[in-house]
């Protein structure tokens, strides 16, 4: 506005009026059509209020010329040497104000962390106060700026200027005060309407909005609140942001609406008459466009950038945004899906029901992975699988198939499980905490035979629980395939190692958890005899380790292993006896990560607890560890009601879990490593944090990259953030809070962690309860099942329950674990948390004795998609 202001000073608006006249000549008509022109072109490369401001006085040089015309016309006198002249004036003026416009500036790379855009525009603001108005190098040449600061001071419209500052202040105490959370609370009544129907809420709110207010604002505050509705309603942001952005910004009606409107009523040529006259015509129009942008901005692209355009999205996410918009788009859609991956985890319920029946019948053929989940954020998906008539059977082209929480029934086991040996060109097949507990012993046999019995699987990973610990049978067929085995809490005996291995002859990693009764001390149910052995399993995988023969026993059968990761409990292994077990049964080994845990005996006092310490690390310092395998280790050890406890471990650190537990902050650390060459953690993945535990000096450089579970206590001190670098990872948080003051420092958190989606709430000590006022896109998952500083079970009431509902991250909560009340907030939370699919509730007072039972009350009460299930007293699990 600033630079209009100069344009007008040095009378380059007339200039420009002139240009435009000579253009389009002197009809009314083309005169506004060439003004309209030049507004345009302006404001694509400036804002619309600093277009305007350079407008305005063009516009009013234009009517002044247009009116002397028609005098001169009617008093039939022609002067075009006095107008030639003028012209040659002005000219020479503005080329003058002008010459400095045409350098070209380059950014100077050293200055870009310091140089922001705001520098920018204040610099080119300052020009006309600094430039001088005549050319330097003209002699008698008197120094003077274009623009005089007193006369700026005067005649810039500084209520403009504050109409636009004050746009943004509103919005942010909109935001500090909660008030949009408030008013998306308030607009749930729109979250279950079709989405043609919310956009034109949206549409009519947006304008009705801008018109009492400025546009600035108006978007300021209307945008975030947007976004939190698109992510209630799962519908892209941009389907409701854009139809509001053309909203807010065609409002013509009344001055307050935009800072042009203000600046042409303040010009004193436009009543509020003339603007209302106007804007109500504009107003229609706006409407029409609003409505119809988004169709016709996504139909005008090609066929080619939509395929590009779907390499970005899911299955789901894709169906979700584009089916049934037009006959076109279907077609794209199944063109896309040649060759697909099928994610069903945390698929919402509505979008399973569209995507199922309707769209798999077309793609079955072309799927090639396959997940499918029944964890608390997507409840009986598989069975919905099922009836929708899908089996495995259909999938003739399917590589992948992973079942992540399923729970065997008589239909999933016909249907999904004993239907695996019809995929014959699958290769990677995962079982993910699942539970099969209505498998029979001869069925379990039928079915790990068909699993090892597939022609093509190289990669089986296998995590599933049954009722009995003796469940688990081995296979009784060889595998040809298979390549890449782990195995989880399965027990086995040293003696099934010696079948188990010979079934799979092309194994080349193995991982497994030696779980097992197996004692060193008692005698082996059978002789073990250590052949034949597996020469092809390269890298070997062990956890749970709690015999010492079980293990050395499995590596005299694996002789050829170079890489050995093992994590060992409650066994006392020095360095010397390490030493004969790998120069004996695994002489190729090159790598070696272990962790262990032990105790040292009975802690006598500081100094001979270190002693032992001493001693014991002593065995790891020997030529065979540090100068022929240079193999490093580190160990912290403490006293624990009178026992020295030691936890030692390779180094580079290898493992999930950080070595130091939250309750372990008086811990002391050694290590054989002469530096810091081996000082790595970034295989932790979970960690707990507390300064005591970092501020021993050993553990100073310690840095965390890839940390996905992350428990802390609020405040967080300044070493955290030196010591957690990255939350790119972070899937899901634990806090403690222990005062409201420091809810800035969480929130900062939320805001750089994009893949956060589980939130737990372990203790806190305020007023007010969680989850507060705080955002996040990503969080989905709530646990509230927090307690006091004395340990006493938060319970929320009513009031709670509806404020909790209400807030941004209970209306985008799926899986909420809650200890309530009464009864009635059960039905309460159900009815306001549109998106929740799981409600894990605690309730101390459903007990046996009761008269009535609750869960009968609760099933009455609730909406047929509702399941309750009773996981014991006190503790109930509802489902949709």
């Amino acid at each position: 506005m600033i630079l209009a202001y100069a344009m007008e000073h040095v009378h380059l608006h007339r200039r420009l009026a002139f240009r435009v006249l000579s253009i389009v000549g002197s009809s009314t008509k083309w005169s506004m059509a060439g003004l309209m022109g030049v507004t345009a072109f302006l404001s694509m490369w400036i804002n619309n209020s600093a277009a305007t401001s350079i407008m305005i006085p063009a516009a009013i040089a234009i009517i002044d010329e247009l009116e002397n015309y028609q005098k001169q016309i009617q008093q039939q006198q022609q002067t075009p040497v006095a107008l030639d002249f003028k012209s040659t004036v002005i000219e020479e003026k503005a080329e003058q104000s002008s010459s400095q416009d045409n350098v070209d500036i380059n950014p100077n790379e050293l200055m870009i962390d310091y140089v922001t855009d705001g520098t920018t525009a204040l610099l080119i603001g300052s020009l006309p106060l600094i430039l001088p108005d005549q050319n330097p190098f003209q002699k008698n040449w008197k120094y003077n700026p274009i623009l005089q600061w007193d006369q700026l001071s005067k005649s810039f419209p500084w209520g403009v200027f504050m109409l636009q500052g004050a746009g943004l202040a509103i919005a942010d105490g909109f935001q500090a005060s909660n008030l949009s959370t408030t008013i998306v609370g308030l607009l749930q009544f729109i979250v279950r309407a079709p989405k043609e129907l919310i956009i034109l809420v949206v549409i009519i709110i947006s304008a009705i909005f801008t018109e009492f207010t400025s546009n600035i604002a108006c978007a300021s505050i209307l945008f975030p609140i947007l976004d939190s509705i698109s992510r209630t309603v799962q519908i892209h942001p941009a389907y409701l942001i854009l139809p509001s952005c053309m909203a807010v910004s065609l409002s013509f009606m009344l001055p307050i609406a935009t800072p042009p409107n203000t600046m042409i009523f303040s010009s004193g040529h436009v009543r509020i008459m003339d603007l209302i006259k106007a804007g109500i015509g504009l107003k229609i129009i706006d409407f029409n466009i609003a409505i119809t942008m988004n169709k016709t901005t996504l139909e005008s692209l090609s066929n080619e950038v939509f395929l590009n355009l779907f390499e970005l999205f899911n299955a789901i996410d894709l169906f979700r945004t584009f089916h049934s918009l037009n006959t076109r788009f279907n077609t794209l859609l199944f063109v896309y899906f040649r060759n697909y991956r099928v994610d069903f985890r945390s698929i919402l319920k509505e979008d399973y029901n569209i995507f199922s029946p309707t769209y798999f019948s077309s793609i079955v053929n072309r799927t090639i992975y396959l997940r499918l989940s029944d964890d608390e954020d997507t409840p009986y998906q598989c069975t919905h699988f099922l009836s929708a008539g899908l089996t495995l059977d259909r999938f003739d082209n399917l590589r992948s198939v992973t079942f992540y929480c399923v729970s065997s029934d008589q239909k999933i086991n016909q249907s999904l499980f004993f239907n695996l040996y019809r995929l014959h060109h699958l290769t990677h097949l995962k079982f993910v905490d699942c539970r099969l507990f209505h498998i029979n012993i001869q069925g379990f046999q039928n079915f790990i035979n068909q699993i090892w019995n597939l022609p093509k699987l190289t990669h089986l990973y296998w995590d599933c629980s049954f009722k009995a610990d003796d469940h688990f049978r081995l296979p009784t067929v060889v595998s040809t395939s298979l390549q890449y085995l782990t195995i989880c809490n399965v027990e086995l005996y040293s003696y099934q190692f010696i079948n188990f291995l010979k079934r799979t002859p092309q194994l080349q990693k193995f991982s497994t958890s030696l779980t097992t009764d197996e004692e060193d001390d008692l005698p082996l149910v059978r002789k073990f005899i250590p052949s034949p052995k597996n020469l092809s399993i390269k890298k070997l995988v062990l956890s749970e380790v709690s015999s010492q023969r079980l293990m050395t026993n499995l590596f005299q059968l694996v002789p050829n292993v170079n890489h050995l990761k093992v994590e060992i409990f409650s066994l006392k292994i020095d360095g010397h006896q390490w030493e004969q077990i790998i120069i004996n049964y695994l002489p190729k080994l090159n790598i070696l990560q272990f962790m262990m845990s032990l105790t040292l005996g009975r802690s006598i006092d500081d100094q001979m607890d270190e002693e032992k310490v001493d001693q014991y690390l002593a065995t790891y310092r020997t030529s065979f560890w540090i100068e022929r395998c240079q193999w490093f280790i580190r160990c912290h050890w403490r006293r624990c009601r009178g026992i020295v406890w030691i936890r030692l471990y390779s180094l580079p650190y290898a493992f999930y879990y950080f070595p130091i537990f939250y309750n372990e902050l008086d811990s002391k650390t050694k290590s054989t490593c002469p530096g810091e060459m081996y000082f790595s953690y970034d295989s932790v993945r979970n960690v707990a944090y507390k300064p005591p535990i970092f501020n021993n000096e050993a553990l100073y450089h310690v840095h965390l990259f890839n940390v996905e579970v992350l428990t802390l206590e609020v405040p967080i001190d300044q070493r955290f953030l030196s010591i957690v670098l990255k939350f790119e990872n972070l899937h899901s948080l634990n806090v403690t809070i222990s005062t409201i003051i420091y809810r800035q420092q969480l929130q900062a958190l939320f805001d750089n962690a994009p893949r956060l989606y589980s939130l737990s709430f372990e203790s806190w000590n305020t007023s007010t309860t969680p989850p507060y006022q705080y955002t996040s896109a990503t969080i989905h998952r709530l646990n509230l099942q927090g307690s006091d500083q004395s340990g006493v079970k938060h319970r929320y009431t009513r009031k709670q329950c509806l404020e909790l509902s209400r807030s941004p991250l209970g209306i985008q909560c799926r899986v909420l674990l809650i200890a309530i009340e009464e009864p009635q907030c059960i039905l309460d939370l159900i009815d306001s948390m549109i998106n929740l699919r799981t409600l894990r509730v605690s309730y101390e007072y459903d007990k046996r004795s009761n008269k009535y039972d609750l869960i009968q009350v609760l099933q009455a009460s609730l909406p047929s998609t509702w399941t309750v299930i009773r996981f014991c007293y006190g503790l109930l699990i509802i489902q949709s």
